[in-house]
């Protein structure tokens, strides 16, 4: 089945905010709201991600493992984002170490394979595009993906960089 528009969106935004941290502040720089938009958008994403559809759930046998590389993904996104955005910091910094916190919690990390990254972005293509046979591209993504911050970077690595960068007095607030 398709993603959502939004589905999609938040993928991409995955992938750019890994290699372009500072990217939520840029986005927002010249918003009077700023800030709110900042918190809402992470506090949403955090949300489309960590609740997948019921039929993408039913429909893909790997999900588990599916979901969790899309959680992951987002987690060390935000954390880049959180080490190198002072504003994201100080607005999202505890919700980001309390969602790596989970995710870390989960203890999926290590079942990720170069085939379930390859089948994620595949499939992320394959099924915001809707054309050919997943085969056909896995082979030069799987090359590409080796190098993949969800393969290469550990979440407790991440989640250790922000405990050192988020005030202590903060980590227990709620979002």
């Amino acid at each position: 089945f398709p993603y959502t528009l939004v589905e999609a969106a938040f993928v991409a935004l995955s992938h750019l905010l890994w290699f372009q941290p500072t990217l939520l502040e840029e986005l927002f720089a010249d918003s009077a709201e700023e800030d709110v938009k900042i918190s809402a958008l992470v506090t949403t994403w955090i949300r489309a991600v960590s609740n997948p559809p019921l039929q993408y759930m039913m429909m893909m046998a790997s999900s588990m493992t599916m979901v969790f590389i899309d959680k992951k993904r987002l987690a060390l996104s935000l954390c880049a984002a959180v080490c190198k955005g002072p504003k994201t910091r100080r607005l999202v910094g505890p919700t980001v170490m309390r969602y790596t916190d989970a995710l870390m919690g989960a203890d999926l990390e290590s079942k990720i394979k170069l085939e379930d990254l390859v089948r994620a972005s595949c499939g992320t293509t394959r099924q915001v595009i809707g054309d050919g046979p997943l085969g056909d591209t896995s082979a030069r993504t799987a090359e590409i993906l080796k190098s993949d911050p969800v393969l290469t970077t550990k979440l407790g690595d991440a989640f250790e960089q922000v405990r050192q960068l988020v005030p202590a007095a903060s980590h227990t607030m709620s979002s």
